[in-house]
């Protein structure tokens, strides 16, 4: 994905890619000093932390605030298990003083009865109950797959799906050594806990970060060692402004879907404030 946001918006950001050996995705610049002597803050989520369609992602500006590096491994769509299980990028968190890691969608790494995670991103394969199959985003596969079977099936669906996902997590939380927090970021908190049969499939999946209820976002709280939440809409009716000629400008993604403004993933505003957020919990980790 981060060459896909390259080659698509690059009129409007630039994301100054680069790449280290034995990682198989261009990480967000600038590059960093792997071996550096400075205290690093290492990354891990989707497009939010990558910093889609920004000049100055939240990773950037806290390592900024703090004289720190930044090893940014955010790459777009990701979940836990593109990290879970991925030994060269666990080392790098490693070496570095501290981790930040996203709430990331639980669209993102899906495993369950009827579907496969790809890549690890967000795209699963679907098998429906009749046997056909189909590539998809995960929030749109359950959905899809929520008209075929009953209201039991597809709660039980979605338990299995979380239930998965925060295997995930735990597996990706034990193998970090350095202090953990957890961040979550986005317009809206994370979903109700559904306690009667008043619910629909659309309720249930929620916005990004999907299926993410309330219950969810505790356990994973417990799994690391500071929590750091920020929540708002403020900046999201900007508009993209191509940095070349000056104008606003637009992503057509498809026939149906344009993006004009910073809704689609963080605005700048969420970004400065996430920094500032983030900067009083992650300074005293990086004491020597």
């Amino acid at each position: 994905m981060s060459m896909q946001y390259q080659m698509e918006s690059s009129h409007i950001a630039d994301y100054g890619l680069w790449t280290l050996p034995g990682i198989d995705f261009p990480l967000r610049g600038p590059p960093v000093a792997i071996d550096g002597k400075a205290p690093a803050i290492s990354f891990l989520g989707a497009a939010q932390v990558f910093g889609t369609f920004v000049n100055h992602p939240f990773p950037n500006l806290l390592g900024e605030m703090l004289s720190a590096r930044v090893i940014n491994l955010a790459n777009g769509g990701a979940g836990p298990g593109l990290y879970a299980n991925r030994p060269e990028l666990i080392d790098l968190v490693n070496r570095s003083s501290a981790c930040v890691i996203q709430v990331m969608s639980a669209r993102s790494s899906m495993q369950n009865k009827y579907m496969t995670s790809l890549n690890g991103r967000a795209s699963v394969r679907v098998t429906y109950p009749d046997g056909r199959t189909e590539d998809s985003l995960g929030h749109h596969a359950l959905l899809k797959i929520g008209r075929e079977i009953s209201r039991q099936a597809f709660s039980d669906l979605v338990a299995e799906t979380l239930d998965n996902y925060l295997a995930q997590y735990r597996t990706l939380c034990a193998a970090i050594t350095v202090p953990k927090v957890l961040l979550y970021v986005g317009p809206n908190p994370p979903i109700a806990d559904v306690t009667s049969d008043d619910w629909t499939p659309e309720r249930l999946v929620g916005t990004h970060p999907h299926l993410v209820t309330q219950s969810v976002f505790a356990e994973l709280q417990s799994l690391c060692d500071a929590t750091v939440s920020v929540v708002g809409k403020e900046g999201m009716d900007k508009r993209l402004l191509n940095r070349f000629t000056g104008e606003h400008t637009s992503i057509k993604r498809s026939e149906t879907y344009t993006i004009t403004n910073h809704r689609a993933y963080i605005p700048p505003h969420m970004h400065v404030r996430t920094a500032l957020e983030l900067s009083p919990v992650v300074e005293p980790l990086l004491a020597p």
